[in-house]
């Protein structure tokens, strides 16, 4: 019947927002400008802002001014292609920084830029680290 239609349309209306509301990484959607139009709960946490605070403000301000090139370079791409492109960007985080891979599409008929960003940050931490103690151990190798 009808009414069990729609209300199966529901429960799966539903089922898909309690994904994206409980997803750990970023999910947003940006107009071609970089505005953020929708966000899930998650932006809180690897941006560090209030929800409300984000909405309508462009993803720009949230960049470290040293990144600014290389998200507009790749922002440029996302705009251009048909189909999803993947890049690395630090943003700005309570006055520090978080390492973040970016899943962009622009999607024309919605006029919007999907994007999930995932926090790279202790990924890229341990990996410094990691770099770190390799060229002091060549350099005290090298010493002997």
């Amino acid at each position: 019947t009808f009414h069990k239609m729609a209300q199966s349309l529901k429960e799966a209306a539903q089922k898909e927002r309690a994904i994206v509301d409980n997803a750990v990484d970023l999910i947003c959607a940006l107009d071609g400008d970089g505005n953020f139009l929708k966000l899930n709960p998650a932006c809180e946490t690897v941006l560090g802002s209030s929800l409300e605070r984000l909405k309508g403000t462009n993803i720009r301000e949230y960049l470290p001014r040293c990144e600014l090139a290389v998200f507009e370079s790749n922002f440029d791409k996302v705009l251009k292609l048909d189909q999803a492109h993947k890049f690395e960007c630090q943003f700005q985080h309570d006055g520090g920084v978080v390492d973040l891979l970016w899943s962009m599409r622009w999607v024309a008929h919605d006029q919007s830029i999907f994007c999930v960003a995932h926090d790279l940050t202790e990924r890229k931490k341990v990996e410094r680290l990691r770099q770190d103690l390799t060229c002091s151990g060549v350099s005290d190798q090298t010493a002997v």
